[in-house]
């Protein structure tokens, strides 16, 4: 959901769940993949689901893949442009896919997005305990999270039409500020809430 809370206000509240798989070969210092997915019930511009794909070795896939383009434009400018530390190119192309969330008995949970000829399937697994985070301070940007349950995942992976992209998640240690220590750097983030501040 993403609401003005009145019409003089200087901020919007965005609500919905975002999903992170980022991948490293063991030794790199780079991603060699980098999903992220922000699910929005509601919204002014509707429902949806907004996937930022980057992998360096197929970097024909980098880009938006939406189900609903109306509400990508708000997702990119209010809540991903105003990120930091983000490993995804600031330019990126659009495209309108079919996305699907399924998950099986072994309690692996997976979305899958279509696009033209191609498959990219995201799947996380083996869940730490749910970690509740009672929001933080407002970045550089304006943006600061104000609560969301965080599950971190210890499995992780990325398919690219049936075949395995590299790398396993890892510990990013951005995530100190927030737990008290280094966690995966594949996380679902429930119910999470993000304050905007208009800062023109």
């Amino acid at each position: 959901m993403s609401l003005k809370i009145s019409s003089d206000s200087n901020f919007e509240i965005w609500t919905g769940e975002h999903w992170q798989s980022y991948l490293r070969v063991p030794g790199d210092d780079k991603n060699s993949g980098s999903f992220s997915l922000y699910l929005t019930d509601y919204s002014t511009f509707g429902s949806g689901v907004l996937v930022l794909i980057n992998i360096p070795e197929i970097s024909s896939l980098t880009g938006v893949y939406t189900d609903n383009t109306k509400l990508s434009s708000f997702i990119l400018n209010k809540i991903v442009s105003k990120t930091v530390d983000y490993p995804f190119p600031e330019e990126m192309k659009i495209y309108d896919s079919d996305i699907l969330r399924f998950e099986d008995s072994n309690g692996e949970i997976s979305w899958r997005i279509m696009h033209s000829q191609n498959e990219i399937i995201a799947k996380w697994s083996n869940f730490k305990d749910p970690f509740f985070h009672s929001g933080g301070p407002q970045n550089q940007k304006g943006q600061s999270v104000l609560s969301s349950l965080l599950v971190f995942a210890k499995n992780s992976s990325i398919q690219v039409n049936k075949r395995f992209i590299k790398g396993i998640p890892y510990d990013r240690a951005t995530w100190t500020r927030t737990t008290g220590s280094a966690q995966s750097s594949c996380v679902i983030a429930f119910s999470e809430i993000i304050k905007i501040v208009d800062q023109n």
